[in-house]
């Protein structure tokens, strides 16, 4: 075999986000599910800027960024320790359906006060013919006694839509009282959100 039988490649680290130090930066990593390929092959990520949800993409060597939405429940306007940028991320999740459509959900959480709980609320966006959309406000149709937390999605057949998230009804206080939550699955399968409950938990909007 000849040395023309070889390609050079050179290879390029690129920096996008301080995890370890994020003290002061206004953009909190994503987790490593905010970015992804498109079935178009398009390199897409979703971070947060501040308060703003912002879609980006990969053109040759720059990244193109999209404003999506703004949402202040799980967010700052700065991040100044790696639990905020934490709970920051684990708020929204980006998705492609297998028609190559990017879909962003996150979550929020609404005080209801005639009923003296928290409604969870997700809210959907989906980029249609090049334009970020709101598609729904999805909302459980329950009231939890403190909100949710750690939202997951991912697509199914048919270009459907499958999340996960917990609540918390007992908030964990330290070592040895973790608390207790639910861990809730909803779908779009049969043309219409349905939420299933799939465990009791612990409180896991807290690490302890």
């Amino acid at each position: 075999m000849t040395n023309s039988a070889f390609r050079s490649v050179a290879l390029r680290v690129e920096q996008l986000e301080d995890r370890l130090n994020p003290g002061g930066n206004t953009i909190p990593a994503g987790e490593f599910n905010w970015t992804q390929y498109s079935p178009t092959g398009e390199l897409a990520q979703l971070v947060w800027e501040g308060q703003t949800l912002v879609y980006r993409t990969r053109a040759a060597s720059a990244w193109n960024e999209k404003a999506i939405a703004a949402a202040t429940d799980f967010t700052r306007l700065s991040y100044d320790t790696r639990q905020q940028v934490e709970t920051a991320t684990r708020s929204a999740q980006l998705v492609f359906t297998g028609d190559g459509t990017p879909h962003v959900l996150f979550l929020e959480s609404k005080w209801n006060g005639t009923g003296n709980g928290f409604q969870t609320v997700i809210e959907h966006y989906a980029r249609v013919n090049g334009t970020w959309q709101h598609i729904e406000s999805i909302g459980a149709p329950w009231l939890s006694n403190w909100g949710p937390s750690n939202l997951v999605a991912q697509a199914g057949a048919g270009n459907t839509l499958h999340i996960l998230f917990t609540e918390t009804y007992t908030p964990a206080t330290g070592v040895g009282n973790f608390g207790s939550g639910i861990l809730w699955y909803g779908s779009n399968k049969t043309g219409s959100w349905q939420f299933a409950n799939v465990a009791t938990t612990t409180d896991l909007k807290q690490d302890v």
